[in-house]
């Protein structure tokens, strides 16, 4: 485990939000209701960012109404690697406002499918599926390197499923499900 502590050290409390205020590129993102803005974020505050659209206009958003973004310049290729599982897209899921209750993945079971290089598929609480491996990961953010290696920044809040090609599911409650079964046929 030191390994996954010195990335922790160094990496955890880094900001997607942090970089976009400081580089001034426009990003694509997508938000819960299934909205889609392109702009760049002016201002990164705790809980919300000030976002001025290509159209001019700012707004404050607030964080857990993002489920993922992107650069704008990888727009298209991005689009084209989207998948929709219309199962969940019924639910009408909206963003979990409390932690408790969100669809977690804990950071000991990040790191490994990261250093593997493990190809996964991220579903948002809307559906969406996003399929690549892991490029790092933060408190709040997981970077998937998708279609052409194209990084995509998913809000872990927004999470609602994460499987790998063989269907194997990673949530924390799936992994630990897993570890009582392999310790109950242990007679542990």
């Amino acid at each position: 485990m030191n390994e996954l502590n010195a990335y922790l050290k160094e990496n955890y409390h880094k900001s997607i939000f942090d970089q976009m205020e400081k580089e001034k590129e426009t990003y694509v993102l997508h938000l819960h209701g299934n909205k889609v803005i392109s702009g760049e974020v002016k201002t990164n505050k705790k809980y919300d960012v000030i976002f001025k659209s290509e159209s001019g206009k700012e707004e404050e958003i607030q964080k857990h109404n993002i489920k993922f973004l992107y650069l704008k310049k990888d727009e298209e290729v991005v689009k084209k690697g989207i998948k929709v599982d219309k199962n969940v897209k019924e639910k009408k899921l909206g963003p979990i406002i409390n932690p408790r209750k969100r669809n977690h993945i804990k950071n000991k079971t990040l790191f490994p499918l990261m250093q593997e290089r493990v190809l996964l598929f991220f579903t948002t609480l809307e559906g969406d599926i996003i399929g690549g491996i892991i490029g790092g990961f933060t408190r709040y953010e997981i970077q998937i390197l998708g279609k052409k290696g194209i990084p995509i920044t998913l809000l872990r809040h927004a999470v609602f499923d994460l499987r790998d090609k063989r269907k194997r599911c990673y949530l924390k409650r799936a992994v630990e499900a897993r570890k009582k079964t392999s310790r109950s046929r242990k007679g542990i």
